[in-house]
């Protein structure tokens, strides 16, 4: 991470040739003299690799490394020129990075086969330079050096990805989750690396301690989603188990029960789902076959985040519809340039994965969706898109008009559901605009070039810091509206 070169991160985005971008470009200092991160350094070692061997670096190192150790779901993305990304884009699971961590504890050997050289491994984490950081001190060959322990070092990745590897105690830890800091820097990172540093290590086992052991059970049951928010207790309060539930009618309905907790928590599920089912049931009817015009077609459903991480940017939602198929299973049409993704909606808790193929990429999504009603009596149709090999997703929010084409009073409520005219459609993601803000200011303006890079940098730099961010929160939170086109 020495080359000083002007092209980074932020010229790949805008162009296709990063080789000749990167060899035309200038130099801050003195290659060598200094450290500065740059992911592109990486990319041009692909391009080495690929030069020399006619492979790609994924192909490369799935022959000589993925495969004799087993990492068969894999996938590594590669540039415009079809040159693997190297610095970044790699997919991966948590198992098969602990694999890459104990490959290098091992130096190199796995199940007694050398297939890394010892010398390298040897050279490549001993310290080269001086990183100008407190966390991580010093990088040297692909790797940070954090001192957290004697000879410790780490694999760091965005948003929470690492392996951290210790030696001395012959652990390797493996993380794979997201964060709220986009670089090596983490609230998650700073908790491991400290509880690392000040671990004792001895041969008696610790004493019991059940008011930790209790805690630690109950964080694991939050996690995994075992606990249920419960609605106010109305009626006489805990003792009579009484609910109130509402199911459309002018009077409200009230259910008592008096037997085990476990039953009330159970009614209450069924009651939290029963109301949504009968919401879903009278207006997803109403809407099956239904297009929307999409006005504004600058929104894409890949959050913005990783639009720019994979150099793969949207065309624009043109159409929205909505329809059921002859399973009886609801479906989003998200018309995306010439794509069209069919996303498959869960409802009552369940999720259904959906794959999509945004420009010969394909991604895995999750979707889990909710029918509700806003403070003004209209329709909503929630969606989380949960995207399973990032950190992100994204939330879309379908406000269905209440002027409906089907009614003579042009009125469509809870209780008599229409076909509306139009639609409110809101997008919310993951990570949000603080983090895009943060990793933007990260970004040299050099390494963008001409024009563009002196407009950056005013932007980032100068005098319109609250503009920029109004623009970036505007573009991860936007509304767009949709006219009924198909009825």
């Amino acid at each position: 991470m020495t080359s000083g070169s002007e092209f980074n991160e932020a010229g790949a985005i805008s162009g296709n040739d990063w080789v000749s971008a990167f060899l035309e470009a200038g130099t801050k200092f003195e290659p060598g003299s200094q450290f500065e991160y740059n992911s592109m350094n990486t990319y041009m070692l692909s391009a080495i690799v690929t030069q020399i061997t006619g492979k790609s670096l994924f192909e490369f190192c799935k022959e000589r490394i993925f495969d004799p150790m087993g990492i068969k779901r894999v996938f590594w993305e590669s540039c415009p020129k079809k040159i693997t990304k190297g610095g970044w884009g790699l997919f991966i699971r948590t198992e098969d990075m602990a694999k890459l961590g104990q490959l290098y504890l091992n130096k190199g050997k796995w199940n007694g086969v050398q297939i890394v050289p010892e010398k390298w491994v040897e050279e490549s984490i001993t310290p080269q330079i001086l990183t100008g950081r407190e966390d991580s001190t010093h990088y040297g060959y692909q790797l940070w050096i954090n001192g957290d322990r004697q000879d410790s070092y780490a694999f760091n990745g965005m948003l929470g990805q690492n392996v951290f590897i210790y030696p001395d105690i012959n652990m390797v830890v493996v993380t794979n989750a997201g964060n709220s800091d986009i670089f090596q820097t983490s609230l998650m990172a700073v908790k491991i690396r400290e509880a690392i540093k000040n671990l004792e290590i001895g041969n008696k086992p610790l004493d019991e301690n059940f008011s930790a052991y209790s805690e630690l059970m109950a964080l694991c049951k939050s996690i995994s989603g075992e606990t249920v928010s419960y609605p106010a207790i109305v009626s006489g309060g805990w003792k009579n188990r009484a609910i109130k539930e509402s199911v459309g009618s002018t009077r409200g309905r009230t259910a008592a029960y008096k037997s085990r907790r476990g039953d009330f928590k159970k009614s209450l599920n069924y009651f939290n789902m029963r109301n949504e089912s009968l919401l879903a049931a009278k207006w997803l009817r109403k809407i099956d076959g239904k297009i929307y015009d999409i006005e504004n077609n600058n929104i894409g459903v890949f959050p913005i985040m990783m639009q720019v991480v994979h150099n793969n940017f949207t065309d624009g939602i043109k159409k929205i519809g909505f329809r059921i198929d002859d399973n009886g299973f609801f479906f989003i049409d998200i018309y995306e340039g010439d794509a069209l993704y069919a996303l498959k909606c869960g409802f009552g808790g369940k999720r259904y994965v959906t794959n999509i193929n945004m420009h010969g990429e394909m991604y895995q999504v999750s979707l889990e969706s909710y029918c509700k009603t806003d403070e003004y009596n209209r329709f909503v149709l929630r969606n989380e898109i949960v995207f399973l090999e990032e950190a992100c997703s994204r939330t879309i929010n379908i406000y269905f008009d209440d002027d409906a084409s089907d009614r003579a009073d042009r009125k469509g409520t809870f209780i008599y559901p229409s076909v509306p005219s139009g639609i409110e459609v809101r997008f919310f993601e993951t990570p949000g605009g603080e983090m895009l803000i943060d990793a933007m200011k990260n970004v040299s303006p050099e390494g963008l070039g001409g024009l563009q890079g002196i407009i950056f940098g005013k932007i980032i730099k100068g005098g319109v810091k609250g503009l920029f961010e109004d623009a970036i929160k505007n573009m991860l939170e936007p509304k767009v509206r949709g006219v009924l086109s198909q009825w």
